[in-house]
């Protein structure tokens, strides 16, 4: 008993005596459930039954209530006959032989009640002792035994009876107990058990307040749950010893097998009605509905109103809910397996009949395991439906599988592949990739509605697969009379996305207009036409404005996620990285924490491309490592070469090309190269191979870049300028002529003095400039560079400027920029600032334009061109597709070449290459 109780063990001592010396006492001790009534009871019969200094010691008579007896006549009166303290009541074989009188069904007769009252007063009142009657769980006593125990209290006029009842309210309600008690011409007092408060808690515990008031947050203050509690946290009642309890102590202790017990113990004392009530509460969860509740645990409302109100009286609710989160499963998990299904079975129907959201009752359908209700497999649907749209994608798969079990409709089965490959997509893309040909049968075959069909677009172009995306839009664009305004919508969305992602395709879709859609399109038709804005060279004013309202739609959802992303894309390639940088840190933080992989894996991506281009290196690397590991390789489809791209620039701008080998090997879907994604995979190689002295094979993937850009008419943001990395190329191959040629063709680009890549564009003229003229185009360089240039660019360019105040005589200048240069590129996160600032302010010296051709290291011509497609990063198949030869052919011409220039695989023949390639130059 906790010590707090003591205080009301003294008060039931000091009526005892006054009963002793005045009027008789009627005491009804209350409090909730399991609060330690019977414990005091228990403490004080203990008391009254010492011997008494100033007379006879009390006769002291228990007696316990039981539901499960209420019915037996007299059975009370028995167990107070039997339970008196030392047989002293005398000659009790009158009211003995009353009792075993054979009674008929119902109530007994009023004769018996009357002798068997007046039997009981005559031992009462013949005794000669101080009568003391304790009566635990009164609630349940017998109708005739409680007869006769009031007759005792009306006749008996000597001072020294008492009674003591203990009952929490349930069942008959407590006032009416005590209305029955104040009857009598005894006076009736109340004695009340209330909840524990922190301050008791942990003055007569000796824990910690704060974690006090933690237990009592989630016990609600009740003592036999804090004494389970405080068992596990070795706290003792009374003890003086602090405890030390860490700060998730109390959580652990609640999911604990000492509190499990404890609280099946409080649910026996409930009973079986409230149990059944807080089972359902449970099974439904947190907001469960008060009718909901009461048709799972098939009571009417005011009753379950009232088990409620029970249990809320002891702190095990609080507003209807349970106060602590671990309680609901602790219940349901003594519950057997086959009766936890029922619930759950019931729970749907329950909820379903009450209109409550898709997915509450499909979430009790997967919990129960079938749903074999006419109504069942169109409401998983809904709910999958809503779940993937929310952003839930857990959940959707688990709606989803529940209806191929269930089912047996065709069209619903391919509706729900269909949902599946979209559920998918954002929780595990490498599932969706499995499942998607399932669904494109289905959509050929005609199972799949227009907007089923038009689902499947996205996955399709997200791996490559842009002829199946094709004949989807295909098909869908053939019933468009028949379209509903939703569907017309998303098939201009899906024409947008095929326009914008694989340019090429866009010539197959004939006269089609792809330039308009309908009116208030939704937000997956502003995402596409935001990236193909993003991509058009002639971007409409609008674009900047535009990307800034998608930001501003809150949280993450299917709908909205693309429009990020495109947003994000085009504030990257505006170069307004700020705003970018925040808006992106942001939904970075809600996807990782709703743990959907490819919003995570997306959005770090972006994420590393901002820093990269903002010369934040460190958290380019770290952005893009999460990326992929977020994401599989094998499901990131053609965008692989984004997070792919970023890392290998990064690692390369920090100096560190050692592990750059491994990656930049990896093979690469051919579809990338359809897709102006391919830019990211051809930048990084490139700037890689010009970072360890591969100029030719750098000059390739830069060349192919411009190529692919002018053939689709994509715009390429000021730091994919290949123009200015083909400069770069010419200038460490010792031809600044070409260099100056293409700096100022990507000036003629554009007027204005402050856009991006201006400073960079100066700096490579500079560069390639002699003279005096190189002092002053690197000024110029530098002060474009302070205003919108990336740092690491400008650590660059300072390098450079420090390079011609040397060459101009001027050392103490070019020391104090030199210095300043270092200093910015440490703070990108450059780790070997010499090798890495020296890499583009290089210049070979004055050669002939046209270059010395090396020796052909006796290719023959087949494998020269075997070899240039291998070093630009081909596949086999994509090589044999070219050449119109066998992957076999390939690969006997790869053996023989890589024997022939002494290298051992793929990547070291992308530096050696170049240096027997006459194609070049």
């Amino acid at each position: 008993m906790f010590v707090a109780h003591e205080e009301q063990l003294e008060r039931l001592v000091t009526l005892l005596a006054q009963s002793r010396q005045g009027a008789g006492h009627a005491v009804v001790i209350g409090g909730p459930v399991g609060s330690g009534k019977s414990t005091l009871l228990r403490a004080f019969a203990e008391r009254a039954a010492e011997s008494a200094v100033d007379g006879p010691s009390p006769l002291v008579m228990t007696g316990c209530g039981d539901p499960e007896e209420q019915s037996v006549p007299f059975g009370v009166l028995r167990q107070l006959l039997h339970g008196s303290t030392d047989g002293g009541l005398g000659d009790d074989r009158e009211l003995r032989r009353l009792l075993q009188e054979p009674m008929p069904a119902g109530a007994p007769p009023e004769r018996l009640l009357h002798e068997a009252a007046l039997a009981f007063t005559a031992l009462a009142t013949g005794c000669g002792r101080p009568l003391v009657v304790i009566l635990d769980d009164a609630r349940f006593v017998d109708s005739p035994s409680w007869h006769c125990l009031t007759a005792v209290l009306r006749r008996v006029r000597r001072p020294h009876t008492m009674l003591l009842t203990a009952d929490s309210g349930q069942g008959a309600p407590l006032d009416a107990l005590r209305r029955s008690l104040q009857s009598l011409e005894s006076q009736c007092h109340t004695v009340d058990l209330s909840l524990l408060t922190p301050k008791t808690v942990a003055e007569q515990l000796g824990l910690p307040r704060t974690v006090a008031a933690e237990a009592v947050a989630a016990t609600g203050g009740h003592p036999l749950l804090l004494e389970a509690l405080s068992t596990v946290l070795g706290a003792v009642p009374g003890g003086t010893a602090p405890v030390t309890a860490g700060q998730d102590a109390v959580s652990r202790a609640v999911t604990g097998e000492v509190f499990r017990r404890a609280l099946n113990t409080l649910l026996r004392r409930y009973g079986e009605p409230t149990a059944a009530v807080l089972r359902a509460l449970a099974t439904l969860g947190p907001g469960a509905r008060p009718a909901a509740v009461a048709g799972l645990a098939g009571l009417d409302e005011v009753t379950c109103a009232w088990h409620l109100r029970l249990a809320e009286s002891t702190g095990l609710l609080r507003e209807g809910a349970f106060r602590h989160p671990a309680v609901p499963g602790l219940l349901l998990g003594e519950t057997p397996p086959e009766e936890r299904r029922r619930l759950h079975t019931r729970a749907a129907e329950v909820l379903h009949e009450n209109g409550a959201s898709p997915r509450a009752v499909a979430r009790h359908l997967v919990e129960a395991g079938s749903a074999d209700a006419p109504w069942a497999p169109p409401l998983l649907h809904e709910a999958a439906e809503r779940a993937t749209a929310k952003g839930e994608p857990q959940e959707a798969v688990e709606y989803v599988r529940l209806l191929g079990r269930s089912s047996s409709d065709e069209r619903q089965l391919a509706a729900a592949s269909a949902l599946r490959v979209r559920a998918e997509w954002q929780a595990d893309p490498v599932q969706a990739l499995r499942h998607l040909p399932e669904a494109v049968h289905a959509s050929r075959e005609g199972r799949l509605s227009a907007r089923d069909t038009l689902s499947l677009v996205s996955p399709l172009l997200w791996f490559g697969h842009v002829e199946d995306a094709f004949d989807a839009i295909q098909r869908v664009a053939a019933q468009q009379d028949r379209l509903t305004h939703t569907e017309r919508s998303l098939l201009y969305a899906s024409r947008l996305w095929l326009s914008a992602l694989y340019p090429a395709a866009v010539r197959e879709l004939g006269g089609q207009e792809v330039a308009a859609g309908p009116a208030g399109s939704d937000s997956q038709v502003e995402a596409a036409l935001l990236l193909a804005l993003v991509l058009c060279p002639d971007s409409p004013v609008g674009g900047e404005m535009a990307a800034e309202r998608a930001l501003r739609r809150g949280t993450l959802d299917e709908r909205t996620v693309m429009l990020c992303v495109s947003a994000l894309v085009a504030l990257i390639h505006q170069g307004r990285l700020e705003l970018a940088r925040t808006s992106c840190d942001r939904l970075v933080e809600e996807a990782a924490r709703r743990g959907i992989p490819m919003w995570h894996g997306l959005l770090a991506a972006l994420r590393a491309e901002i820093a990269l281009y903002g010369g934040e290196l460190d958290d380019a690397v770290r952005f893009a490592r999460t990326a992929l590991e977020v994401v599989p390789a094998e499901a990131w489809g053609v965008r692989i070469a984004v997070p792919l791209g970023i890392l290998v620039q990064a690692l390369v701008a920090r100096g560190e090309y050692e592990e750059v080998d491994a990656l930049i090997g990896a093979e690469v879907p051919d579809a990338l190269f359809q897709s102006p994604i391919a830019f990211y995979h051809l930048q990084a190689r490139g700037r890689y191979l010009l970072a360890v002295g591969g100029y030719r094979a750098a000059l390739k993937e830069f060349q192919l870049m411009g190529e692919l850009a002018t053939q689709w008419g994509v715009a390429l943001p000021g730091h994919m300028a290949w123009r200015l990395d083909m400069a770069r190329a010419h200038l460490a191959a010792g031809q600044p002529m070409r260099a100056r040629e293409l700096v100022y063709a990507e000036l003629g680009r554009t007027a204005q003095d402050d856009a991006p890549g201006r400073g960079s564009a100066l700096r490579l003229l500079a560069a390639a400039a002699e003279g005096d003229s190189r002092l002053e185009l690197y000024q110029q360089a530098c002060e474009a560079l302070r205003v919108t240039g990336p740092r690491l660019e400008l650590a660059h360019a300072l390098a450079g400027w420090a390079d011609a105040q040397r060459a101009s005589g001027d050392a103490a200048a070019a020391e104090v920029t030199l210095a300043e240069s270092r200093r910015l590129a440490l703070a990108c996160g450059v780790r070997d600032v010499e090798r890495v600032l020296s890499v583009y302010r290089t210049v070979a010296g004055p050669q002939d334009e046209e270059g010395s051709e090396p020796a052909t290291a006796g290719l023959s011509e087949a494998e020269h061109r075997v070899a240039a497609l291998a070093a630009a990063g081909f596949s086999n198949r994509r090589i044999a597709s070219r050449l119109f030869i066998t992957v076999s052919t390939v690969e006997q011409h790869l053996t023989r070449i890589y024997r022939k220039l002494g290298v051992t695989r793929r990547s070291e023949l992308a530096t050696v290459y170049p240096l027997v390639d006459a194609g070049i130059g």
